[in-house]
């Protein structure tokens, strides 16, 4: 199964838009940022189904959330690695 993150300011967003995705069931998890995807501090992402995110971005950007970047999750060797989704 492959995930993918969205990039959010606060906890605050990444709960909201949770929320908003539970609502449409789909299954979501907040976390912090890996540091090597962030450049703003302490910043959240929702984690989520490479498969909903689509969805899951489109209600993000619905609640007028900033998003400062998705990344699609990739298992190399056993070690974590991000590669940037572009949308639009």
């Amino acid at each position: 199964m492959s995930y993918s993150l969205i990039v959010l300011s606060s906890v605050t967003s990444a709960k909201r838009v949770e929320r908003l995705a539970t609502e449409y069931s789909i299954h979501t998890s907040t976390l912090h940022t890996p540091k090597s995807l962030t450049r703003h501090g302490c910043s959240h992402s929702v984690k989520v189904k490479t498969q909903d995110l689509k969805q899951v971005y489109q209600l993000a950007e619905k609640l007028g959330m900033e998003i400062y970047g998705v990344y699609d999750e990739k298992n190399e060797n056993g070690k974590i690695k991000y590669e940037k989704v572009v949308f639009r």
